[in-house]
């Protein structure tokens, strides 16, 4: 219950006017997946990536700086693949996972599942995580059936599952099928706009996945009802205004900074995206160095359509009560209860409405 009311503080912290939200880590950025829409593993290189050390280096920068929800990512964090210490990706995660936690941070990582198992799960809740992100890449039932049941094992634990899907213009009737039926199973759907800035982390593909705005509105309509029980947790503002920049034209506030990016090596970036030389343990938010730089870059960027850059900068906390009730259902041991809501949710949303999925 402590622990409970401690991550619940945080919380409160985070919709806060002008709070310093999100900052992520990206590392270890090898993968056994080598998905269309991503480029990071393209770019891996075992001896630019942070020693664990110098990872926990980072989590205490973003502390001081006042970030208190940390996104650990790769590549892919639970991989039994290397680091150049010689330990795994996982051992290296659950580790600062661990500090992390310890520093009074809510803690999230995001895996795509292929190593995901009850054992590992387990570990990750020993070292205290507070969320696990499933990013779906498989089109298939039975990809999404493995991502569903490792997620019931999270939430089983006390950790809170969320199944993260990105919409394509290929995808765009069936997602919110898939986000109903991950609703029903208790478990939380998160989705954002397929990117194709061909930088830092997206890939520029030969042809465009990119959704129209016609199906970017009636897929996200349907995502809204949904959230309304909160079982949808990617922020309202994005979900109803996202079809307006499907020429990603949404630029971040240079003056600000809810959202912060560490990548490979300890680079502090303006986003995953937009990424400078500048050492993150080597500067500070308040320097003058860091915010010309910020500007500059903002001011020649073309722009993007990213929800959690968007979310990090206009959250819509009334909106999130569902599901900030559905988390602390899950972190209080009662997964089984989120299962019953979730199908009764789905349940009564398809009676009112015939067409909705």
């Amino acid at each position: 219950m402590k622990e409970l009311l401690q991550k619940s503080s945080i919380l409160k912290e985070y919709f806060g006017k002008n709070t310093k939200r999100f900052g992520q880590i990206e590392n270890n950025t090898d993968c056994n997946r080598r998905c269309a829409e991503c480029m990071v593993p393209l770019g891996y290189n075992k001896d630019g990536q942070s020693t664990l050390i110098e990872t926990k280096n980072q989590i205490d920068w973003l502390r001081k700086e006042g970030f208190r929800f940390l996104s650990y990512i790769g590549g892919e964090p639970l991989a039994p693949l290397t680091t150049k210490e010689g330990i795994t990706f996982l051992d290296h995660t659950i580790e600062t996972i661990r500090y992390a936690s310890e520093k009074g941070m809510i803690v999230n990582t995001t895996t795509n599942g292929d190593y995901a198992n009850e054992k590992t799960i387990k570990r990750l809740k020993a070292a205290g995580l507070d969320s696990l992100t499933f990013s779906l890449h498989s089109p298939k039932e039975e990809g999404l059936r493995h991502l569903i049941d490792e997620a019931k094992i999270a939430a089983r634990l006390g950790i809170v599952p969320v199944i993260h899907g990105l919409l394509t213009t290929n995808n765009a009737e069936t997602l919110p099928q898939i986000a109903f039926q991950v609703a029903e199973n208790g478990i939380l759907f998160s989705t954002a706009i397929v990117q194709e800035k061909g930088n830092g982390f997206s890939t520029l593909p030969e042809k465009s996945q990119m959704p129209t705005a016609e199906q970017t509105r009636k897929a996200f309509g349907h995502l809204l009802k949904l959230k309304s029980y909160g079982f949808v947790s990617s922020d309202k503002d994005f979900l109803l205004n996202a079809a307006n920049h499907i020429g990603n034209d949404w630029k971040c506030n240079p003056k600000k900074d809810n959202f912060i990016h560490i990548g490979a090596g300890g680079f502090l970036n303006i986003c995953s995206e937009s990424r400078t030389e500048i050492k993150a343990t080597d500067t500070s938010l308040s320097d003058k160095a860091w915010r010309e730089q910020k500007q500059e870059s903002v001011k020649n960027c073309e722009g993007c359509n990213y929800q959690c850059w968007q979310t990090a900068e206009h959250p819509h906390p009334i909106s999130d009560i569902p599901a900030v009730a559905l988390i602390g259902l899950i972190k209080a041991g009662k997964a089984s209860l989120v299962e019953k809501i979730g199908k009764f949710a789905v349940k009564r949303i398809m009676n009112k409405d015939k067409n909705t999925i």
